[in-house]
C-alpha cells in the first residue's frame, strides 16, 4: 500500500505541475495576444489623429488665404481698418 500512494501522490504532483504549466503558457499567451491588439489599436488611433491635425492645418490654411485673398480684393481703405483691429 504504501508504494501504491507514493506513486499515486507523484502522479497527481506531476498532473498539478501539467496543469499549473498549461495555465502559466495560455496566460502568457492571451497577454501577449491583448499587448498585440492594444498596440494595434494605439497606432490606429495616433493615426487618426495625425490626419485629423493634417485637416485642420489645411482648412485653417485654406481660410487664411481665403481672408488674404478678401483683403486684397477689398482695397487699401479695408486692409487699413482689419491691420487696426488687430492693435
Amino acid at each position: 500500500m504504501g508504494r501504491r500512494m507514493t506513486e499515486f501522490t507523484t502522479r497527481v504532483r506531476q498532473e498539478k505541475y501539467e496543469i499549473y504549466t498549461r495555465l502559466i503558457e495560455a496566460e502568457a499567451k492571451m497577454s501577449r495576444e491583448a499587448w498585440g491588439r492594444s498596440m494595434d489599436a494605439s497606432d490606429l488611433a495616433r493615426a487618426e489623429v495625425m490626419s485629423l491635425r493634417t485637416q485642420v492645418v489645411a482648412q485653417q490654411t485654406a481660410g487664411g488665404r481665403r481672408r488674404l485673398q478678401r483683403l486684397l480684393e477689398a482695397g487699401p481703405q479695408v486692409r487699413q481698418e482689419a491691420s487696426s483691429w488687430r492693435h
